[in-house]
């Protein structure tokens, strides 16, 4: 979406590190994920960046910034400084030249060596000029970089994905939702479904609800309420609710002009000591309904970062097919 269009909300965080905004788009700038038959395929892990020519850590700085909502500091990439790795999916080189260059200024490209590929190049005059410039070209970089990598993550499950609760989540809702394959596990009821794995180390997990009357970004006291009355512990007393304090909300407009928002944060769970990140994406259909794709996980004692953003993946390319979610999910009996 255009740079000017990201309108933040409210929130525990800073506007600038809307990451999770540019997941939302569903016309990505980067193409890499079909691969020529005459190119390898790229090496290395996602959300991995191969960094040479850096000054002063002036751009490793920008790239290992913390992720926000997550319970645990984890930085946006995990940096690879050294020599240069042609197959490595992605690169960023920093150039130095005070002759060619008059001003701080990126470039990229894709699928150079292998594919799928983003190459960055950062251009400046001095590493005067790096230090001084980067901190306002940060989010850019950081935004290139998280768009490939979310790409990627979409043609992985255009290919494995679970066709079956894709097709239930039309019906009920009528807004189109990839699902990773994985989310096996199933629970409905009236105006909602609950999608997860069946680790018991990681739990993934995907919501979609419809709240049938104007729904506040801001509001998660409407969150709450789905929660409280669909997620439980071991008790009726045990239930989820966002924690106070955590969550940042952002609005953009969608590919048909409305007006949809991003909302992300802390969960936890009364009167037992769970908890996590989740993030929604809100799909206002008009002024009595609205649908909500929400994302959480459980997983205590593991980093959370890559969990998140493939679901995010999932949930911020969701939308809606016009008049096909007015009315639906009433028309299905609930089914545990």
């Amino acid at each position: 979406m255009p740079d000017n269009d990201r309108r933040y909300i409210y929130g525990a965080g800073r506007p600038g590190s809307a990451w999770l905004i540019t997941l939302a788009t569903v016309c990505c700038l980067l193409s890499g994920c079909h691969r020529s038959p005459l190119q390898p395929q790229s090496g290395g892990k996602p959300y991995e960046v191969v960094l040479t020519g850096d000054i002063d850590s002036a751009v490793y700085r920008q790239l290992t910034l913390d992720v926000e909502g997550l319970p645990q500091p984890e930085p946006w990439f995990d940096v690879v400084i050294g020599q240069e790795q042609p197959l490595a999916r992605n690169i960023v080189k920093v150039d130095a030249d005070s002759v060619r260059y008059t001003r701080t200024h990126i470039r990229y490209e894709q699928d150079v060596n292998a594919a799928p590929q983003l190459i960055v190049y950062i251009h400046t005059p001095s590493g005067t000029a790096l230090r001084r410039e980067m901190p306002a070209l940060g989010e850019r970089l950081r935004r290139l970089l998280a768009q490939a990598e979310s790409d990627r993550t979409r043609h992985y499950l255009s290919e494995r994905h679970n066709s079956q609760a894709e097709d239930t989540i039309r019906k009920m809702f009528g807004i189109e939702l990839s699902v990773p394959d994985d989310l096996t596990a199933q629970r409905r009821d009236k105006d909602f479904i609950w999608l997860s794995n069946t680790s018991a180390e990681a739990q993934r997990c995907l919501c979609v609800y419809a709240v049938r009357h104007a729904y506040a970004a801001n509001d998660m006291s409407i969150r709450d309420s789905v929660m409280k009355r669909h997620i439980k512990g071991e008790t009726d007393a045990m239930y989820m609710r966002t924690t106070p304090g955590t969550v940042s909300a952002y609005s953009y407009t969608a590919r048909d002009g409305r007006r949809e928002y991003i909302a992300r944060g802390l969960w936890e769970m009364e009167g037992d000591a769970m908890g996590g990140p989740f993030s929604q994406h809100i799909i206002p259909i008009d002024s009595t309904l609205t649908i909500v794709a929400e994302a959480f996980v459980f997983a205590p004692g593991m980093k959370k970062r890559n969990m998140m953003r493939q679901l995010e993946a999932a949930i911020f390319g969701g939308f809606a097919l016009g008049q096909e979610a007015r009315g639906k999910g009433q028309e299905n009996s609930p089914e545990h």
